[in-house]
C-alpha cells in the first residue's frame, strides 16, 4: 500500500432523507464504515425543486467525517440499500491555501504615478463653455 492510501482524510456527505430520524442512522453507517465524526449539522425541512423518488419536501443535513481513503466507498455502498435515503454525495474536503504573490528580490517594480491634474478657474471655464456654445 502507498502512503495516499493510508493517509486519513476529512471528507463531507450531504443527503436528502424523509424522516429526521434516519439522521442518527447515517451518522452510525459512518461510523461502521470507519470513521470518525467531527462535526455533524442537523438536518432541516427543504421544500425541493423538483420530485425526487415522489417526494416534494425532505430533510437535508451535512455530516463531516474523517476516515482512510477507501471508507467513502463502503459508506456508499451502504447507503444506497436505504430506501429513506433519497441522495446523497460524498465529496473530499479540501482547505484552499490563500494564493501569496511571490516577488523576486532584488527586483523594483514601477510605481504608477498618476498624471498631473492642471487647476482650472472658473473664468477658463465660462470662457470655455461661451465657445463651445456658439
Amino acid at each position: 500500500m502507498s502512503e495516499a492510501d493510508i493517509e486519513t482524510k476529512t471528507y463531507e456527505i450531504g443527503y436528502l432523507i424523509t424522516v429526521p430520524e434516519k439522521e442518527k442512522e447515517i451518522v452510525r453507517i459512518v461510523e461502521q464504515s470507519g470513521g470518525t465524526i467531527v462535526d455533524n449539522r442537523s438536518a432541516a425541512e427543504v421544500r425541493l425543486a423538483y420530485p425526487v423518488k415522489k417526494h416534494q419536501s425532505a430533510y437535508f443535513g451535512v455530516c463531516y467525517f474523517t476516515a482512510m481513503s477507501e471508507a467513502p466507498l463502503r459508506l456508499q455502498e451502504a447507503l444506497k440499500r436505504d430506501d429513506q435515503i433519497l441522495r446523497f454525495l460524498v465529496v473530499v474536503r479540501v482547505k484552499k491555501e490563500p494564493k501569496v504573490k511571490k516577488e523576486k528580490k532584488g527586483v523594483e517594480r514601477p510605481v504608477a504615478v498618476p498624471p498631473p491634474v492642471a487647476e482650472v478657474t472658473n473664468e477658463a471655464l465660462e470662457e470655455k463653455l461661451e465657445e463651445i456654445l456658439k
